[in-house]
Parts: C-alpha cells; sequence; structure tokens
C-alpha cells in the first residue's frame, strides 16, 4: 500500500504538505519523484498523489 501522509489544503490538483510531514517523507520514507501516496486531511477525506517534487523542506503532490 501507498504510505499515508497528512495534507490539511487536500484538493484535487497541487498541493504542498507541512513541514513536518515533509521531514517525515524526506528521511523517514525515502520519498522521490514519481512515488505514489496516500493524502489525507484529518476529516475524513482521503486522495490518491504522485510526488511531483522533493526536497528537505518542500513536498508538493498532485492529487487526482
Amino acid at each position: 500500500p501507498a504510505p499515508r501522509l497528512y495534507c490539511p489544503s487536500l484538493a484535487i490538483g497541487p498541493v504542498e504538505l507541512p513541514p513536518e510531514e515533509v521531514h517525515h517523507a524526506s528521511s523517514a520514507l525515502r520519498a522521490k519523484s514519481g512515488m505514489s501516496i496516500t493524502l489525507f486531511d484529518g476529516r475524513g477525506r482521503e486522495g490518491s498523489a504522485v510526488i511531483s517534487a522533493v526536497d528537505k523542506r518542500r513536498l508538493t503532490a498532485e492529487v487526482s
């Protein structure tokens, strides 16, 4: 299964993850561009996404 990450601003299209999720994704999960992930907003919504860019400070994903 795809890793699940918190994204409070979950919406269709490009989204940026909060800094604490970026740290977790880049260090613990070793996230890379093109990786499939599942995002959730903490209010019951989830979405499938693909990482489009990641470094130690930012992670952008495209939610479909």
